[in-house]
């Protein structure tokens, strides 16, 4: 008798075990669900909010964007909309930064990404701008945000030696290079910089592959990157030199800050620019672009 109730106890816990089993993963899927329905609500906000930005609304979002950060707290996407309301530019790349580092799994962090290329490229930061896309491939080979900051860096400081193989897939950037080009303020470095490229450019050869058919009157180099001091620009230029390929490095007035772009070859034409590149990819391991002396 003794044992019959011990094994009808013994039973009972194991039934109770299996239900209180069914009721806590119950519990689980239902919670899940739910906060799976709250996320794809909080996005459809953002996405409603982004698209009031874009029809010009952006006061009207930034007067409830308190409200809507108290109660998302700490939600990606509600962070996204702040960092792109903010109006101090280095505050906005902190936070977005911050979103990729602290959301890498949400689907605000390639928005994040693209935004974080964007800025660095628009500094003409070459250093951080190449290893920003490296990563933005890296880590979300499929957002359709990819391409956009390839050619993003690729206009503005050159893509790196390791988008080679993907520069035939991205759209031409002829058409945006000239204005690039021509939208910013150029001079030359000081006289110690400059008298110090022109000799050690004495003997160097221009990396022409051939004559082009016809010159436009203008002059063009291939800008192999930008930099933000003269001395990094200065070591890319005295590598090109060593392999006898002229190179020289101009001041870029971004804003009010001064960036230093290296670059390479002095050509007739865009074209005889064009037939150079290989050459000159061949030196300084990127994939420079064309541009108007």
């Amino acid at each position: 008798m003794k044992k019959k109730s011990i094994f009808l106890i013994t039973r009972s816990l194991v039934a109770a075990t299996w239900v209180l089993a069914i009721v806590t993963s119950s519990i689980s899927s239902l919670n899940a669900q739910s906060s799976d329905k709250t996320d794809k609500i909080t996005d459809a906000m953002v996405r409603n909010r982004l698209r009031q930005i874009a029809l010009g609304n952006a006061n009207s979002v930034r007067s409830e964007l308190p409200t809507l950060l108290a109660e998302h707290k700490g939600d990606a996407g509600m962070e996204y909309l702040n960092a792109i309301l903010m109006t101090e530019p280095n505050k906005s790349l902190l936070s977005l930064e911050r979103i990729v580092r602290e959301s890498p799994k949400s689907q605000w962090a390639d928005d994040a990404q693209w935004r974080v290329v964007q800025a660095y490229a628009l500094q003409r930061d070459t250093v951080r701008a190449r290893e920003e896309l490296q990563q933005f491939r890296r880590d979300y080979p499929n957002s359709e945000f990819l391409i956009f900051a390839s050619e993003m860096v690729k206009s503005t400081v050159g893509l790196p030696a390791s988008f080679a193989n993907r520069a035939t897939s991205l759209p031409a950037a002829s058409a945006i290079e000239p204005t690039l080009a021509t939208s910013v303020e150029k001079k030359s470095l000081t006289a110690p910089l400059t008298t110090k490229t022109s000799a050690s450019n004495a003997n160097a050869v221009k990396p022409t592959l051939g004559q082009a058919a016809e010159a436009d009157g203008q002059r063009y180099a291939l800008q192999v990157g930008v930099y933000m001091s003269e001395q990094s620009a200065a070591s890319d230029m005295q590598k090109l030199i060593k392999a006898r390929i002229r190179a020289d490095v101009i001041e870029k007035k971004v804003g009010d800050q001064s960036r230093f772009a290296v670059l390479a070859g002095d050509y007739s034409s865009r074209v005889s620019a064009e037939k150079g590149r290989a050459v000159v990819q061949k030196y300084c391991k990127c994939l420079p672009f064309v541009v108007l002396r």
